[in-house]
Parts: structure tokens; C-alpha cells; sequence
């Protein structure tokens, strides 16, 4: 084990990650033995950077499950209405995340499962349309917390960034959009011609079920020095340290302090725009391919969506690619990593979007073989997962001190962006048509990965002068400020 300053710099980001000469042979991987293990793994084997291997994807596994399963039940009901209505629960993030940093993320799951468990159930008997808008904005409050919580999960920020290991992140992504553009378009699609839901509930109940024992059983949280847990302490609901003087507004307000870092707000468009292409792609594939001149029946509707698993792989393909491409800059490099080096991967999404969206929206104009769609939507995919797994990663590796508040922040930009484009995609292709509709949001998306430019010419003069801010925000956090 070696000292932080043997790899750490003056520069937040910047790390001696690949030791080519050996020099730190006693602080690398166990595989590629020249890859610096940032931050050491300390003594403890409570520490989950000493688990083993099939522990950490075990984890991964859990917190990817309960994505999955809430992605589906979160938008099983698929109308244009629902979408937008529930375009509203990431603002309750705001609340969920200072939460779960506070007291623990098991009892944020465990109360975010029984209020969707309770609203799912809901929706088999509810009558009239007011209890059908209560219905649905308490499943937004249950649905919001997984779409931070679980980033912020301490197993998942270890997988993916401690051990450098960026295709978890892909791995996660995939099972979360398999659940919200691979099962439930196709549940989505019966519901049109179903009055009675309590079938799709039940099956929903029994799932969110399931997951609330896996996510109990298998939630951790990440410190430096972990003493080893009795079986009582690891199945308590709250996890609450004694020596945290954090207050929950602190917490709270944390999030708000990240927007002055450019880095992390570029990263955060990026992630908005990303998850673009799931909203405007579920919004309009049930109109395309029900009515003429493909006029097919909801099942096989739904099948189309088999082409977003193709693109899920694609997605996760290149995030792993991204991960080489920084090894092989790092060695290049002296063995100095820079967060920017990643960018470079970002012309695969910016070729799948411009690709994807222009595709999509031309062939439905112009009623095209529906393998035109199909393809436009593995592409769709493919830069949603791959772009959103490399804006998170990078904004992790530039302030990685920040992770939990950074996820509050990709919440709030995601939020912003897509609550407008949920609202304008129906108007704006009945204003115009399905090609200039998605003509334009293409060009928006192309234009979020081009800010990935700036980033590689400033982006670590940027991270430099939000040294002393950054320091800062460690200090009040309590964490120790190295280098």
C-alpha cells in the first residue's frame, strides 16, 4: 500500500494510474499488473474494495434487478400523459438523495419500493380521474429514487470507478433500459387494449416484492476504515454513523454547489440529452408502427423494441472501448491519467444519434421498411447508454470526492431538459412531422456531444481553478483533501 501522494496530483483528476516501470508494483491490480488501484485497498476485510470479484457482481446484479424491475413498473402505464406526469419525480430527488446519504440508501429503497408497491396496487382499483393524478404522483415519488439512489450506491461507484472498472456502469445502464425500453413498451403497448390492469399489477407486486429482499440483503456502504459488521448491524434499515456531523440540509444543498464546477454541469447536458432518446422513442413508436402503412398489432409492436437490446450491448461495448482508450492515452502519457482522455470515445454516440435520430424520424415520414426504424432505434440506444455512461464517468474521475451529490446534479439537468421534451415532442410533430421533429432534437443531441470539444481543450484548466472550490466542499464534507 502506498501513500496517496505517490499517484495523486495537484490537479483533481489527474492520477498516476498506469505504472509501467513498476515502481508501485505493490499497489497494483492483481490482473493488469500495471494499473494503479486508486484509492488502496485498505487492510480490512470488510472493505468492499477487498471483496471478491463474484461478490462485487453480485451486487451489481441486485442494484441492476431493482432497476430493471422499477423502470418497468415506473412506466407501465404508457400513455403520452403518464410520461409527462412522471417526467416531474426526478425533482424528488432533491429529497431522496440527502436522504440516503444521511441515514442510508436500504430504508430509501425499502420506502421508495412500498410507496410504488402501493401505488401499483392502487392503480388495479382506482376510479375517476382524480384518484388516477394521485395515483400517478405517488408512484413518481416511489420511481424517483431509483433513478439516482442507485447511482449513488457506494458498490456501484466502487465497480466502476474505484477499481477502473468503466463497463459496470454500462452493465447497469443496460438492465435499467432493458427494463424501460425492452419489457415495458411491449406491457405498454396490451395496455391500449386492456381495461383492467390488475393482471400487470399483480406480476409487478410480486416483482417489486422480490427486489425489496434482494436490495435488503445486499446493501453496503463504502468508508475507508470498515470495521467488520455483525449480522444484526448489516440487516438494520438505518445505517447512521456517529461521527458524521453532516446536517440533512447540508446534505441537501451540497448538490447546488456543483453547478460553479463547468466540468460537471457539461457532463451533466450531456447526460440529459442522452437519456433523450428513450423519451422521444417510447413517446412515438406505438403511433408509427399501429397505423399506416405498417398497421401492426400491439404485440408485434412491442417486439420492435428488440432492437434497443441490440443497442443496450452496443452501449455497453463502448463504454468498455472508452475504458481502453484511457489506458492506452494514460500510457502515453507517462502512466498520468486526465479524465478528458475518455472524450475521445464520444464519437461513437455522436455517430449513433445523428444516425439514429435523423433515421428515425424520415423513415417514419416517409413510411420506410420498418427495418429503418429498427435500426434507428438500436441506435437510438446505443448513444444513450454509451453517452450516459461516459458523462458520468467523467464528471466522477474529475471531482471524485463529489459522487453522491454529482448524481443529484445529472438528475436536476436531466430533469430540466427532458420535462420540456416530453411536453413538445406530440406538439411539435403535429406542427410539422415525424422527420423535422426528430431533425431537431437531433441536432440538439449532436450538439451536447460536441461540447465534449471544449472539455478537451479546457477541461483540465478548468479542473485546476476548481482546486481551492473543490478543497472546500471536501473539507465541509469531512473528507480529507489530498495531493
Amino acid at each position: 500500500m502506498v501513500h496517496p501522494n505517490d499517484y495523486m496530483t495537484d490537479v483533481p483528476g489527474t492520477v498516476y494510474l498506469v505504472d509501467a516501470s513498476q515502481a508501485l508494483s505493490n499497489a497494483t491490480d492483481a490482473g493488469p499488473q500495471e494499473i494503479v488501484l486508486i484509492p488502496q485497498p485498505s487492510s480490512s476485510p470488510a472493505d468492499p474494495l477487498n471483496w471478491p470479484r463474484i461478490k462485487k457482481l453480485w451486487s451489481l446484479l441486485l442494484i441492476s434487478f431493482y432497476a430493471c424491475v422499477f423502470s418497468f413498473g415506473g412506466k407501465q402505464l404508457g400513455c403520452q400523459l403518464d410520461v409527462n406526469l412522471r417526467r416531474h419525480r426526478r425533482f424528488f430527488n432533491i429529497i431522496w438523495i440527502p436522504t440516503a446519504m444521511k441515514i442510508g440508501r436500504k430504508v430509501v429503497y425499502i420506502l421508495s419500493l412500498l410507496i410504488l408497491l402501493g401505488g401499483s396496487v392502487w392503480g388495479g382499483f382506482y376510479t375517476g380521474t382524480g384518484q388516477y393524478y394521485i395515483m400517478l404522483a405517488i408512484q413518481g415519488i416511489g420511481t424517483a429514487a431509483y433513478q439516482a439512489v442507485i447511482q449513488l450506491t457506494g458498490v456501484l461507484i466502487l465497480l466502476f470507478i474505484f477499481t477502473f472498472d468503466d463497463t459496470m456502469f454500462p452493465r447497469y445502464r443496460f438492465t435499467y433500459l432493458m427494463g424501460s425500453h425492452t419489457v415495458q413498451p411491449k406491457s405498454s403497448e396490451d395496455h391500449r387494449h386492456q381495461d383492467n390492469d390488475t393482471p400487470t399489477e399483480k406480476a409487478e407486486s410480486k416483482s417489486n416484492g422480490e427486489d425489496s429482499a434482494l436490495s435488503t440483503i445486499g446493501s453496503h456502504r463504502i468508508g475507508e476504515d470498515i470495521p467488520i459488521r455483525s449480522y444484526r448491524q448489516k440487516i438494520s434499515l438505518i445505517h447512521y454513523f456517529a461521527d458524521d456531523e453532516t446536517t440533512w440540509f447540508q446534505y441537501f444543498r451540497r448538490p447546488f454547489y456543483l453547478f460553479a464546477f463547468p466540468n460537471i454541469v457539461i457532463a451533466g447536458i450531456q447526460f440529459a440529452f442522452g437519456c433523450t432518446a428513450g423519451i422521444v422513442s417510447f413517446n412515438t413508436i406505438s403511433e408509427i408502427m399501429t397505423d399506416a402503412p405498417y398497421n401492426w398489432s400491439a404485440g408485434t409492436t412491442g417486439l420492435i423494441f428488440l432492437a434497443a437490446l441490440v443497442g443496450n450491448f452496443i452501449g455497453m461495448g463502448i463504454g468498455a472501448l472508452s475504458d481502453w482508450v484511457v489506458i492506452v492515452l494514460a500510457r502515453r502519457n507517462k502512466g498520468y491519467k486526465e479524465p478528458e482522455m475518455r472524450v475521445w470515445a464520444c464519437i461513437f454516440p455522436f455517430i449513433f444519434g445523428a444516425v439514429g435520430y435523423f433515421t428515425y424520424g424520415w423513415a417514419a415520414t416517409n413510411g420506410d421498411h420498418w427495418i429503418a426504424i429498427a435500426v434507428a432505434l438500436c441506435c437510438l440506444i446505443a448513444q444513450q447508454v454509451s453517452i450516459t455512461s461516459m458523462a458520468t464517468a467523467y464528471a466522477m474521475e474529475c471531482f471524485d470526492g463529489v459522487s453522491g451529490e454529482l448524481v443529484v446534479v445529472l438528475a436536476i439537468c436531466s430533469s430540466l431538459i427532458n420535462f420540456a421534451i416530453s411536453y413538445s415532442v406530440q406538439p411539435f410533430i403535429d406542427a410539422t412531422n415525424y422527420g423535422w421533429a426528430f431533425t431537431c432534437f437531433g441536432i440538439l443531441v449532436v450538439l451536447s456531444v460536441l461540447m465534449g470539444l471544449p472539455i478537451l481543450l479546457w477541461g483540465k484548466s478548468w479542473r485546476y481553478k476548481c482546486k481551492a472550490r473543490y478543497e472546500k466542499f471536501l473539507a465541509e464534507s469531512g473528507h480529507s483533501v489530498e495531493g
